[in-house]
């Protein structure tokens, strides 16, 4: 995988998270109050610019009330695609 796709993925990760938490009407300070992380971090991913660890990933959809499968653009409670 190159890195422009891992970018590429990022940055849709980043908005995903972004559209939740403003249907959710919270701000990135308050998101990043609740996740244990700076407003420059949420802001960081959100835009794209940085990955996060896994922690803070389950720390956000608990907080964001949905399925790590749709922030990651699938289905919910689909199982993952074969490689076969």
């Amino acid at each position: 995988m190159s890195n422009r796709a891992i970018s590429t993925e990022l940055i849709e990760l980043g908005e995903r998270i972004r559209k939740r938490r403003q249907e959710m009407k919270l701000s990135q300070e308050s998101f990043a109050e609740k996740a244990g992380i700076s407003v420059n971090t949420v802001s960081r991913i959100e835009g794209g610019q940085t990955a996060m660890s896994v922690e803070i990933f389950r720390k956000m959809i608990e907080i964001l009330e949905t399925d790590a499968n749709i922030l990651m653009g699938k289905e919910p409670n689909n199982p993952v695609d074969s490689l076969y």
